[in-house]
C-alpha cells in the first residue's frame, strides 16, 4: 500500500507530527530542543485524549499495547480485508473487525477504489513495532503514541531474550521518540547542520566532512614498528605469533573464552596476524567476527595475556554484536547519513562510503569500549574506555596526556560535534537501550557510562 493511500488528514489526526519549523525555522540554532519539546507536548495531548476501542468504549490502551487506526483508506487493486488489516494494525487477524466496521461494503472482498473506515483498535505493541519497522512514518506514529511511562514499562516487561532479539529495533524507536522524526527528516536536519558548520568555518560541505573524518585524538609518539623493522625482526615476530596467540586463547577467562566461542559460531573467532594492515597506532581490528592484530598487540601479549583480553572483548564481541552485518541499518546514524549523502549534489559525494562510516563509527566504538572495560588493564595496548580501571585497578589520571584515556568521553564529544544536537541526543539514548540490558557489559561500566554522558552532554539517561 502506498504512503498516500490513507489521506494526509487522517494520518495527521492519528498523530500529528511536530511542526517542521520547530527545528528548521529561524530559531533552530538558538533552541535546538524545540522539536523535542513539541514531541513531549504531543505525547501529553495524546495521553489525555479519550480513546475509542472497537467496542466504542472510551478506554486507554493497556500497557504494552498501542492504539492504531482511525480515518479512512482507499482500497487499492488486489487488497483484501486481511492485507489491509495487516498494513494498518500489524496482523491479518483484525480482518473480521475491519469488515464488520464497514457493513455497507458488500461482498467478501472490498472493491478497488472503495473508501473504507478504519476502526480504532488497541493492539499488542511489540508485533506492531515489528510490522511497521520498515515503514518510517507508521513506525514513528506508533512509538510517539507511547507516553514516557508507558514506553519504560513496556521495555521493562520484555523478557531478556525478546529484548535482546529486538534491541536494534528498540534503539531506533528510542531515537525516533527522542527526535520526533523519521530517518529522512533527520537527514534533512543533519544536512542543514553540516552546511551551517561548513559556512561558519569558511569551508565547503565536502571539506567540512573531510575535516570531521580526520578529527579525533592523534598521538605523535606512535610509529609503525612493522614498517621500520628489518627482515630478521619480522621473521622473529612471525615465528613468535602462533605461540603467543595460543597462550592467550588457552589462558582466557570465561567471558573472553565465551566471546571467542560466540565468534566461532558465527564463522569467525580467529586471531589473525596482520601487522602490515595495522599501521601506527592500531592495535587490533574487527573483520567478520575475526580480529586482526599487529606488533603492539603481540608485544603486549608476550608480557602477559591479560594485557590483551580487553581487545578481544572489544573486537570479537563488542563491534560485531552492535552491528553484526556492518550494514548502515545496523547503526542508528547509518541510515541518516546514507540518506543525507544521497541528497547532496554529485560533486559533494566524493568518498561517500568513508564519510558515512566515519559518522556512524562513534556509536559502535562506544559500545565496544563498554564491552572491553571489565578486562581493561593499565598495560593494555589499546585506548582505555574510562579514566579509571575496573575493580581495584586504580586511576588512569597520569595517562591522560597520552590521549589513551577516556575513549568513551572522546567518542561522545565527537558524536556531539558531528551531529545536530537533537540527533546526537537521540543516538546516545538509542545506544543506552542497547547497553542497559546487555549482561555482557559490566554493571559498573553502565554506571560510568551514565555519568560520563551526563557530564559530557548534559543528558540524563
Amino acid at each position: 500500500m502506498s504512503r498516500d493511500a490513507v489521506s494526509r488528514q487522517d494520518r495527521d489526526e492519528a498523530v500529528a507530527p511536530p511542526p517542521r519549523d520547530a527545528v528548521t525555522g529561524p530559531d533552530a540554532e538558538e533552541d535546538p530542543h524545540a522539536r523535542a519539546r513539541s514531541v513531549a507536548m504531543l505525547r501529553e495531548e495524546t495521553d489525555a485524549a479519550p480513546v475509542d476501542a472497537v467496542s466504542g468504549a472510551d478506554e486507554a490502551p493497556r500497557l504494552g499495547h498501542a492504539l492504531l487506526g482511525g480515518g479512512t483508506h482507499i482500497v487499492a487493486r488486489g487488497e483484501t480485508w486481511a492485507t489491509i488489516a495487516r498494513a494498518e494494525y500489524g496482523s491479518a487477524g483484525y480482518a473480521e473487525d475491519l469488515a464488520a466496521f464497514n457493513p455497507e461494503v458488500s461482498g467478501g472482498r472490498p472493491p478497488a477504489g472503495a473508501e473504507i473506515a478504519l476502526p480504532k483498535i488497541v493492539v499488542p505493541l511489540l508485533p506492531a513495532l515489528v510490522t511497521f519497522f520498515p515503514d518510517e512514518e507508521r513506525f514513528l506514529r506508533v512509538v510517539l503514541r507511547q507516553s514516557a511511562t508507558e514506553w519504560a514499562t513496556f521495555l521493562a516487561n520484555l523478557d531478556d531474550a525478546t529484548y535482546a532479539r529486538h534491541a536494534a529495533m528498540l534503539a531506533r524507536a528510542e531515537l525516533f521518540r527522542t527526535t520526533g522524526m523519521t530517518n529522512a527528516e533527520m537527514a534533512e536536519i543533519q544536512r542543514a547542520h553540516i552546511e551551517r558548520e561548513a559556512a561558519a568555518a569558511g569551508r565547503t560541505v565536502e571539506e567540512e566532512m573531510t575535516d570531521f573524518v580526520n578529527r579525533g585524538p592523534r598521538r605523535d609518539d606512535l610509529v609503525d614498528e612493522w614498517d621500520l623493522a628489518d627482515d630478521a625482526q619480522r621473521e622473529l615476530w612471525n615465528a613468535e605469533f602462533p605461540v603467543v596467540r595460543d597462550r592467550v586463547i588457552a589462558s582466557a577467562p570465561p567471558d573472553v573464552a565465551e566471546a571467542i566461542a560466540t565468534a566461532r559460531r558465527h564463522g569467525g573467532g580467529e586471531i589473525v596476524w596482520a601487522p602490515e594492515k595495522m599501521g601506527a597506532g592500531a592495535t587490533a581490528k574487527a573483520r567478520d567476527w575475526n580480529v586482526w592484530v599487529g606488533v603492539a598487540w603481540l608485544k603486549a601479549a608476550q608480557v602477559d595475556p591479560a594485557h590483551v583480553w580487553g581487545t578481544l572483548l572489544h573486537e570479537l564481541a563488542g563491534h560485531p554484536t552492535y552491528a553484526e552485518d556492518g550494514a548502515d541499518e545496523d547503526y542508528l546514524a547509518g541510515p541518516i547519513m546514507a540518506e543525507m549523502m544521497a541528497s547532496l549534489p554529485p560533486e559533494q559525494r566524493k568518498h561517500e562510503r568513508q564519510r558515512v562510516n566515519a559518522y556512524r563509527y562513534m556509536e559502535t566504538e562506544i559500545f565496544a569500549e563498554l564491552y572491553e572495560w571489565s578486562r581493561d588493564h593499565r598495560d593494555a595496548p589499546a585506548d582505555h574506555p574510562f579514566d579509571v580501571l575496573p575493580g581495584d585497578g586504580g586511576s588512569l589520571e597520569a595517562e591522560k596526556g597520552k590521549d589513551r584515556v577516556d575513549d568513551v568521553k572522546s567518542k561522545l564529544e565527537q558524536l556531539q560535534d558531528g551531529f545536530a544536537l537533537p540527533l546526537a541526543l537521540g543516538i546516545v539514548r538509542g545506544i543506552w537501550i542497547r547497553v542497559q540490558r546487555d549482561d555482557r557489559i559490566a554493571p559498573a561500566a553502565k554506571v560510568k557510562f551514565v555519568r560520563v554522558v551526563e557530564k559530557t552532554m548534559g543528558l540524563k539517561l
